[in-house]
């Protein structure tokens, strides 16, 4: 005997269950979106305007706490006593590569970091070797407005490959570009995210100085020290004084220490320059 109404409610059971199916199946199964993390995250603890005294305490702390995790876990008292040697070394280091852009050469000036700084402009710079990287934090009146860190290309690996790590994290950036250089292939050479405090800038460095770059850069103070940067570099360069090479371009007549490091970097090749011998051709 068939129960009818038993009959009818497990039809209209199915019926369901198919029309359920069908409809996840055309439109997939939702899943949830990976949280973007905020760009001015990247600071790591730091903020906007502090003064370099204020960066020098953080990094000491870092260096404090890298050291003492390496202390604990030393087999012997004399491991121990070399790495607190060596700890102090390193704090009593930190300053010693802090440069204020007073008009003086400082090498600066023909390295990856030439158009992230100005002379005579209230602006300082502190350098934080780390080994593997290194970083770079640039002041203007002592307030922090930007912070630099290079890698090391190593491993063969490409920019594409440091791109999508920093992509994985922060998602879509608001802006690429690309190169198609002369004869060659296209590709990326730099990636731009922002959010309301903070700009995050990837740079690809390594066709002329062996690095990729990451560039973040205060929203507030950055965009008037960038122009102030850009009107300067335009009114100080004088027609045929530059030659651009690799993504970059050197001032052969910059006020530098290494004049045939210049050179080198224009020819490739290693040279030995006598300023005695230059002569200058007045302009047809």
């Amino acid at each position: 005997m068939f129960n009818v109404k038993h009959d009818m409610k497990v039809i209209t059971l199915a019926l369901g269950l198919a029309v359920g199916l069908s409809s996840v199946m055309s439109v997939g199964i939702a899943r949830p979106k990976p949280k973007r993390v905020a760009i001015s995250s990247a600071l790591s603890g730091l903020k906007w305007g502090e003064s370099h005294h204020e960066v020098v305490k953080f990094l000491k702390e870092m260096i404090r706490a890298r050291y003492k995790k390496e202390i604990r876990g030393a087999v012997d008292a004399i491991k121990a006593d070399r790495l607190r040697k060596e700890m102090k070394a390193e704090l009593d280091r930190i300053m010693d590569d802090y440069v204020e852009f007073t008009g003086q050469r400082t090498g600066y000036s023909v390295s990856f970091i030439k158009d992230d700084f100005a002379q005579n402009n209230g602006e300082t710079l502190l350098k934080f070797d780390e080994g593997s990287r290194t970083r770079y934090f640039f002041f203007r009146y002592d307030q922090l407005w930007k912070i630099v860190v290079s890698y090391p290309v190593q491993g063969g690996m490409k920019f594409e490959d440091f791109y999508g790590q920093v992509k994985g994290k922060f998602g879509r950036p608001k802006t690429v570009e690309w190169d198609t250089p002369h004869g060659g292939s296209r590709h990326m050479v730099s990636a731009l995210w922002q959010d309301d405090r903070t700009q995050l800038l990837v740079e690809d460095k390594s066709g002329f100085y062996g690095c990729f770059v990451t560039k973040l850069i205060s929203r507030v103070e950055g965009e008037e020290i960038k122009k102030i940067h850009e009107s300067r570099r335009k009114s100080s360069v004088a027609p045929g004084t530059r030659r651009k090479i690799g993504g970059g371009s050197v001032d052969i007549f910059a006020e530098e220490e290494d004049v045939s490091g210049i050179v080198d970097q224009i020819t490739g090749k290693k040279h030995e320059v006598d300023l005695d011998r230059v002569k200058f051709v007045p302009a047809e």
